[in-house]
């Protein structure tokens, strides 16, 4: 007898929800969310600091600083000489004094290389998500996040980031495990 598999229309929408759903977060903590700007900032503190007090698009404190008003998106924390800092930035001006601060230092990191690896195991909640092939969207897609939860719970265990998402520091792998377990239980069960 052959054991085959036989996938459902459900299966398929699940499977192109659950993809569409990782590659849009990538792109968003990538792309959108300036996440390698953060990253060389990080790496560059003092020459950042250096940059908001040459641009008017930043304000920090160490203090108890409070947004100044709703044009101001924020607040970034950085911590620097043991103190935490609080970070607003003028929404309209944000991009391109970030574009400048990536002009200087974003070329002084190294590229890493695509993290095919991280990317391969996105296959596991993918192909666990075939097992489910008689069951309704939403419990499918919730079990491939709850299994990507699980994934990345592992992840941040033995390696301490994700990259195929752009995860490159534990607390953020934990972070994203914790969403992604709990957001795939809820759809699990609803």
């Amino acid at each position: 007898m052959e054991a085959t598999i036989r996938l459902g229309v459900e299966t398929y929408i699940a499977l192109a929800c659950f993809i569409s759903t990782i590659l849009i977060l990538r792109w968003y903590f990538v792309r959108m969310g300036k996440l390698s700007f953060w990253k060389v900032a990080a790496l560059y503190l003092n020459d950042f600091f250096e940059h908001m007090d040459k641009d008017d698009t930043w304000i920090y404190s160490s203090g108890k600083a409070v947004k100044p008003s709703d044009e101001y998106v924020g607040p970034f924390y950085f911590a620097k000489d043991g103190q935490t800092y609080k970070i607003y930035a003028l929404s309209h001006q944000l991009e391109q004094s970030q574009n400048d601060f990536m002009s200087k230092y974003g070329s002084l990191t190294t590229k890493k290389p695509f993290p095919v690896v991280s990317s391969l195991f996105l296959l596991y909640p993918i192909f666990s998500m075939l097992f489910l092939s008689n069951s309704s969207i939403t419990t499918i897609v919730g079990y491939g996040f709850t299994n990507l939860g699980y994934l990345l719970a592992a992840a941040g265990v033995i390696v301490g980031s994700y990259r195929a998402l752009g995860l490159d520091h534990r607390i953020q792998v934990f972070s994203a495990a914790i969403i992604f377990f709990l957001a795939g239980l809820f759809l699990f069960n609803f």
